[in-house]
């Protein structure tokens, strides 16, 4: 099974289905996410007046934070992710247990950066709550990460040469993600190490299928 997500057009919306929720570089932090999201109890929220399941306030603060994390390393990002991120962690900011997200995110190797994009919530977007103590190390990379963020534009478009899908679209994306594995690798070793070859053999499925 090719691990990239099916689109399709409903009315004016646009929907995607994914494989997983995340595409891991490493698949012990995979086995080990889907084992936390099966084991958890989903939290329940109402949406024009309907019940609807959602994933917990604890893994939730996690999961907002990899996808944006990753869409950084392989894509870029735009400052409204972080702002999303902000949001939703204030919000459950007195439901959030702050031992258990410690926990997930070293579990994960995902610890350093965390706390490395949050410097940027609290230094730069004013954040009151973030849920963990930071220090001038969790700030080393902020004024690299922040830069890149508001040169890419919104999901890294601002950098683009190529446009249109294809195989130089597909090269660039390599030559970028290697680059921000390179550059970011001392946030998360184990992911920022296995990504770029997750995303080769990806890559290769897509282009024999």
């Amino acid at each position: 099974m090719i691990e990239k997500e099916i689109s399709f057009t409903h009315g004016n919306a646009l929907y995607e289905l994914h494989t997983y929720l995340i595409d891991f570089g490493c698949n012990k932090h995979k086995q080990y996410w889907e084992r936390l999201l099966a084991e958890s109890k989903p939290a329940i929220i109402e949406i024009g007046g309907e019940e609807v399941k959602v994933v917990e306030p604890t893994l939730y603060a996690v999961y907002i934070f990899m996808h944006l994390f990753f869409h950084f390393v392989k894509e870029g990002l735009g400052l409204r992710h972080l702002c999303d991120w902000a949001v939703m962690m204030h919000h459950y900011a007195d439901e959030i247990d702050m031992q258990r997200l410690v926990e997930v995110l070293q579990n994960m190797g995902l610890l350093k950066a965390f706390l490395a994009f949050g410097s940027i919530l609290v230094d730069k977007l004013g954040m009151k709550d973030f849920p963990l103590t930071l220090t001038d190390k969790d700030r080393k990379l902020q004024s690299c990460i922040l830069n890149d963020i508001m040169h890419s534009g919104n999901f890294g478009r601002g950098k683009r040469k190529t446009q249109k899908a294809g195989f130089m679209y597909k090269l660039e994306t390599m030559l970028f993600v290697l680059s921000n594995c390179m550059r970011y690798f001392s946030l998360a070793p184990k992911e920022l190490m296995l990504i770029p070859y997750r995303r080769l053999v990806v890559n290769w499925k897509l282009i024999r299928a």
